[in-house]
């Protein structure tokens, strides 16, 4: 049998008595302190008899390894947070919500808070624990749906959206296609706290007795008036006209990349010209070197593309390391770069923009005729994840059922098997 630390059998008895006062508790435990093992800890008196421990699917193992080691007076049913379905007893006296920001999404409640709010709802009397180092890490507004699982939230309000007009500050922010939506980010720490204080434990790794402490240097240089002018207009109008070009970032991922690429000092335009913010061309065109190479007919440094931190890596390629042949299709400029790393072949499909407006259709036509020359193909398809980056769930529910629909049947022709029409 496992044997508490101090502070773990401590947070413990604390943890019982939020739950015997208020039926929630949140241990926000920073990471290696130990919060499984004080939450299992936490409900092993004898009141619970049936308890559901919710978590990430790689962790299951362990969590089953502790509970066994504490040998408790409860039964228990370890799931990840995709398998909710699944449960076996919804007959639940107690449930404790690992990684507890998994179910904070907003304004809208994931479908994973909805699942947990509706077995907690079939058991009125079911305590609540919470479990997070990280509670709200992005915004104060994560909570809201985190406390919203339980009977016994302490927030009157019925939605995420009566909540936010009380302890919202709400802005716009501007999205794709010059289109505008709420931004509830910037959430009243101070105002939902004191509604939320009691409800939280907390404990450091510095209070447990760790030893190593990482130290941060945040290094800052100074960006150019120009180039902050021009991102300032491109966040605020999705475009930019200058004297001879324009940049277009009409899409979320456009934005993200010609932002990123400011920063760094570069922009490449619509028809594959580039841009260098600090006029190294014009200052690499007349030095010795390149002259002097261009004399022997070699390549000229002609300009400094500021990207990164890195360097190229050497690696081999995918035909040298396993004699199979392959192509890239995508429109990220990323992906399609460890295409070329890799020795695939890297398509480019008219309409490609990374976002839910896509050419599905072209990319499935080139994926098919790629096939007829290489092993396999990667296909792949930005639109989902940039929707989330967007918080957008609708455009996320819509580029999930547009991939489905839409690289479906290329899927199945891949594995043999024929779609037939209703």
């Amino acid at each position: 049998m496992i044997e508490l630390r101090k502070y773990q059998k401590e947070i413990s008895n604390e943890c019982r008595e939020n739950l015997a006062r208020y039926r929630l508790c949140y241990l926000a435990m920073e990471v290696r302190t130990g919060k499984t093992l004080t939450a299992l800890e936490a409900v092993n008196y004898g009141a619970f008899n049936s308890v559901l421990f919710v978590t990430k699917k790689k962790a299951i193992p362990s969590i089953l390894k502790d509970y066994e080691s504490l040998k408790p007076c409860y039964k228990i049913e370890v799931v990840n947070y995709e398998s909710l379905h699944k449960i076996e007893n919804k007959k639940i006296d107690c449930v404790i919500a690992d990684e507890a920001h998994k179910i904070s999404a907003y304004p809208k409640p994931s479908k994973a808070q909805k699942q947990l709010k509706s077995i907690i709802s079939e058991n009125p009397f079911c305590s609540v624990i919470f479990l997070s180092g990280t509670p709200s890490p992005e915004s104060y507004s994560q909570l809201f749906h985190q406390f919203d699982i339980s009977g016994s939230t302490p927030f009157d309000e019925s939605s995420f959206y009566k909540w936010a007009k009380k302890y919202v500050n709400i802005k716009q922010r501007y999205v794709a296609h010059g289109s505008t939506v709420n931004d509830y980010s910037d959430a009243r720490e101070k105002d939902i706290m004191q509604v939320l204080d009691k409800y939280f434990i907390r404990y450091t790794q510095t209070q447990a007795g760790f030893k190593n402490q990482v130290t941060e240097e945040v290094l800052s240089v100074k960006m150019s008036n120009t180039t902050e002018t021009i991102i300032k207009r491109l966040l605020k109008d999705l475009v930019f006209e200058g004297k001879e070009k324009t940049i277009v970032a009409d899409t979320g991922v456009k934005l993200q990349s010609k932002v990123h690429q400011l920063c760094s000092g570069t922009i490449k335009f619509d028809d594959d010209s580039r841009a260098i913010i600090d006029k190294s061309r014009e200052i690499l065109k007349g030095i010795p070197m390149n002259e002097r190479r261009r004399s022997q007919g070699k390549n000229t440094a002609d300009s400094v593309w500021l990207w990164g931190q890195g360097k190229a890596p050497s690696f081999k390629t995918y035909k040298d390391l396993y004699n199979l042949s392959g192509a890239m299709i995508s429109a990220v400029d990323l992906t399609k770069g460890l295409g070329v790393y890799a020795g695939l072949e890297v398509m480019t499909v008219e309409g490609a923009t990374g976002y839910i407006d896509t050419n599905y259709e072209g990319k499935v036509e080139a994926a098919k005729e790629v096939l007829k020359n290489h092993n396999f193909v990667c296909l792949h398809v930005e639109a989902p994840d940039e929707a989330g980056h967007q918080g957008s769930l609708e455009d996320k529910i819509t580029a999930i059922e547009d991939f489905d629909l839409k690289t479906g049947q290329f899927k199945l022709s891949v594995i043999g098997l024929r779609v037939e029409s209703e």
